[in-house]
């Protein structure tokens, strides 16, 4: 590592440079983080230095109107003299967690594992990082792009299509370099590895605020809706479905198809459960006579064994584990989403104990809604620890698992494995 600095001799603890011409070994990447004025000249003598990769996390380029746009457009056409690639400019870094490298300037490690995330927006890529190690989420790659000079979003999809390390790929992006490559490149993937993008930009306060931001212009959004669906990427609106979307994947077996059976303590939420399902393209189809009167035999007269399976409200633990073991062997059930609302006897901890236990022993994609906040958080703490996804509320659960497994359907067999790692 070489730090380079006009005025300083020495930086934390290292000897510091003039510039970076006057290293006299090879240097394979240089980070800048300087004011946008010198980036042009520091650009230069990086490539005079022979250096082929650059990270530019200085802002002040396109995103401040014309004059930064006509420095960009300088910054841009020396690295292309130079054969550099860059990163940036106004972008956070990247982490390759396989090499390892972390040339970002967050204060989160990331964990190494198997998705990589490419985000616009440097924001949008620290919250990623800090919600991610909070909850054991493993990265293989992350990459903000900012204002994509030279590396961007069809370059790393590209790059990552091709890469073993790489299961899932995420993206935040305000504006597409090239659209019609970009579907090119998303086409090669369908069924292959899930992307999931979330593409801001859809009012006229946003796609203004994006101009300032990154320098963004926005496309036309139903074009970019449909041609994302027939590529077979999973579109998210909301940074909340991008998380939850990211957690499902990640710790569960993808839905092996959309029959859905629904676990649950109160009535009233079981329906609205219910609708949420059927409304993100799941079946909850009707149980069995075969499986419902096995469930006739351990339940109260009172409970419904219909699908959603009604506990009561005085379910104990050992009713919902007596359920979920008798369901989960059901070969007509793909999906079960388990609904707790906290009741006086309700034994929160130890059902989600329950459910992971049970959920590890079968092939089925299994899901968790506790209502409440107070009284279930150390059930919700166990669950995500587990990794069982855990989701605040039934819409939640239902948007995820609907999209996921409307990804499946383009699946191809024997591929890849899409697992956690």
């Amino acid at each position: 590592m070489f730090p380079v600095n006009p005025n300083a001799n020495k930086i934390l603890g290292l000897r510091s440079y003039k510039s970076v011409l006057d290293i006299s070994e090879k240097v394979d990447l240089a980070i800048i983080a300087i004011p946008a004025r010198f980036v042009l000249e520091a650009v230069n003598d990086c490539g005079m230095k022979g250096v082929k990769h650059a990270v530019i996390i200085s802002a002040g380029f396109a995103e401040i109107g014309d004059a930064g746009f006509a420095l960009e457009e300088e910054v841009k056409q020396a690295a292309n003299r130079f054969g550099i690639k860059v990163t940036g400019p106004n972008c956070l870094g990247f982490i390759n967690t396989h090499l390892p490298i972390d040339a970002t300037f967050t204060q989160t490690p990331a964990k190494k594992g198997s998705i990589a995330y490419v985000s616009q927006s440097g924001a949008m890529g620290t919250a990623f990082l800090d919600w991610s190690a909070r909850n054991g989420i493993g990265l293989g790659y992350f990459v903000s792009i900012g204002n994509k000079i030279s590396i961007n979003e069809n370059t790393l999809l590209e790059e990552f299509s091709n890469d073993s390390n790489v299961s899932t790929i995420l993206m935040y992006l305000e504006d597409f370099r090239d659209g019609r490559e970009f579907i090119r490149q998303a086409n090669k993937l369908k069924g292959i590895k899930p992307i999931i993008i979330l593409k801001p930009g859809i009012s006229e306060g946003a796609k203004k605020a994006m101009a300032s931001h990154t320098g963004s212009i926005a496309g036309d959004d139903l074009i970019i809706d449909q041609a994302l669906n027939d590529s077979g990427c999973i579109r998210v609106k909301t940074i909340e479905s991008l998380f939850n979307i990211t957690k499902l994947i990640s710790w569960q077996p993808l839905p092996s198809g959309k029959n859905t059976a629904v676990i649950t303590n109160a009535g009233g939420v079981g329906i609205q459960t219910v609708d949420d399902l059927v409304n993100n393209g799941l079946n909850v189809v009707p149980f069995s006579t075969a499986l419902q009167k096995k469930l006739e035999r351990i339940l109260p007269e009172e409970a419904s064994t219909q699908n959603p399976v009604d506990l009561l409200g005085d379910a104990l633990a050992e009713r919902y584990r007596s359920v979920l073991e008798i369901v989960a062997k059901d070969k007509e059930i793909d999906n079960i989403v388990v609904v707790l609302t906290p009741q006086r006897v309700t034994e929160s901890l130890l059902t989600a104990k329950y459910i992971n236990e049970i959920a590890d022993k079968n092939k089925k994609t299994v899901v968790a809604t506790f209502l409440g906040g107070e009284s279930i958080k150390e059930a919700v703490d166990f669950l995500n620890k587990a990794e069982i996804p855990h989701f605040a509320f039934p819409n939640d659960a239902a948007e995820a698992l609907g999209k996921v497994y409307n990804w499946t359907k383009h699946k191809k067999i024997d591929k890849v494995n899409i697992k956690k790692k």
